[in-house]
């Protein structure tokens, strides 16, 4: 079985619940998690995978992600879950809660 390395292709944006139609593409940091109880905070990040083989099988994914600071409280020991965006036009630096791509919506 091959094991290949793929990084992220420079495309991620921060969406927040609580700024609904802001973007956050050219943010430095990745926010996830709450900011408070009411603030839901996602990221998306875009991944190129067009050196896989067509009809290759993915039998497992690893994402790792590393932390330099948080803001409300200790991330140690919490679980984080990452899902497929099927929604692949959207775009860094037009992406926001509300939308995918300037006013569309998701």
């Amino acid at each position: 079985m091959a094991t290949l390395t793929i990084q992220p292709s420079g495309a991620d944006s921060c969406l927040f619940q609580n700024d609904p139609d802001a973007n956050y593409g050219t943010s430095i940091a990745i926010y996830i998690g709450r900011g408070d109880n009411s603030d839901k905070r996602r990221e998306i990040l875009k991944f190129d995978f067009s050196s896989l083989v067509a009809g290759c099988t993915i039998s497992e994914a690893k994402l790792y992600l590393y932390y330099s600071g948080y803001l409300v409280s200790d991330p140690v020991g919490r679980t984080y879950w990452a899902y497929r965006l099927t929604q692949r036009s959207w775009t860094e630096t037009g992406s926001s809660w509300n939308h995918y791509v300037g006013t569309t919506d998701w």
